[in-house]
């Protein structure tokens, strides 16, 4: 993996693999897909996490970032997947990657790009938007509780892991991997058809509060909900000389995320988080080596705390990465969690 230091247009530092702002254009590309498909069908979304926060401090893309998110309430989501499933059947190089493949279980549905191909890990991947459904809570000590704990088995059947009910490890314990995506299986059907769809049939929504599906449960600390009432109206922001929809009052949103979210953060960050390696040639990737890519996603949560598989995603990680970066990242953090 090469890797270098290089400087933006306004003398910021970063750390960049070759081809980086290959990828960010095409991620740019299928953002503006979905813009103009949700725009032509009155659904709104808002761009989120680092790409609402590049759009205020960069104007754009931040400048090591590698990924785009946007965000849509659950009903809004429900029409867009349609729309952009019809839209994607006959362009050669675009696809959804969980839409209508039951096979595999997720939170959240991904558009694809196969024009550049991208490697984390040791594991080939297509370049990726993320579209997040967002759900609906209720102010109510019992509602917000009750939604952690939800949360918590949704990080339990796709990570292998808890952070707020440790007993969930206990109560849901699989002697197979058949057993063990049987349950997920039903755990996600439960997941998307109720509690995400919690609420919305609520008129009045300006006392409600808004989270991701996944919570605060891929954060190592804790973040507030968002309040609907700085959310909508949604108004427009510019993104890499485009206009996107964005939140109503992105400095409530921003600070709920990242606190000083003006303020950089130290060099050795500035970084790309999930892509190791960016392939503009030779960049599709075939069926096989997407189901492989699918299959271990879906059963990452059964293997995860298994010490073997923990040894073969060191070595992967290894082998993609090297040696010094994944002391760093797993070897490190692994022997202060005791080996666990």
């Amino acid at each position: 993996m090469k890797v270098s230091l290089v400087k933006d247009k306004n003398g910021i530092e970063y750390y960049a693999i070759p081809h980086l702002r290959d990828l960010q254009l095409l991620m740019l590309d299928l953002l503006q897909t979905v813009d103009k498909i949700a725009r032509e069908n009155d659904i709104p979304y808002w761009i989120d996490g680092g790409t609402l926060l590049g759009a205020i401090r960069h104007n754009g893309f931040i400048p090591w970032d590698d990924d785009v998110d946007i965000c849509l309430m659950k009903e809004d989501y429900d029409r867009l997947l349609p729309l952009l499933d019809e839209y994607t059947k006959d362009k050669d190089d675009l696809s959804l990657m969980y839409y209508n493949n039951e096979k595999y279980q997720h939170w959240s549905d991904i558009l694809t790009s196969d024009r550049i191909r991208i490697e984390y890990n040791g594991m080939q991947r297509l370049t990726r938007m993320d579209i997040f459904p967002m759900k609906l809570v209720k102010n109510e000590v019992s509602e917000i509780e009750e939604d952690k704990y939800i949360t918590d088995l949704l990080n339990w059947f796709s990570k292998g892991k808890t952070k707020y009910f440790p007993k969930i490890k206990e109560t849901y314990k699989f002697d197979n991997l058949k057993d063990a995506l049987k349950e997920k299986k039903k755990f996600f059907e439960s997941f998307h058809n109720l509690h995400l769809k919690k609420n919305s049939e609520i008129v009045n929504k300006t006392d409600l509060l808004v989270d991701y599906s996944f919570g605060n449960n891929y954060i190592s600390g804790e973040r507030d909900y968002k309040n609907y009432s700085d959310i909508f109206p949604l108004k427009e922001i510019e993104f890499e000389g485009y206009r996107f929809l964005c939140p109503k009052n992105i400095d409530k949103y921003l600070n709920v995320l990242y606190g000083d979210y003006l303020k950089l953060p130290s060099l050795k960050n500035r970084k790309q988080l999930h892509n190791s390696k960016i392939n503009v040639e030779n960049s599709s990737i075939s069926e096989e080596e997407l189901e492989i890519l699918l299959a271990e996603q879906n059963e990452y949560f059964y293997y995860a705390n298994k010490m073997s598989y923990k040894f073969y995603y060191l070595f992967r990680q290894i082998k993609s990465n090297g040696i010094i970066n994944a002391y760093t990242e797993i070897i490190k953090p692994f022997l202060k969690r005791k080996l666990r």
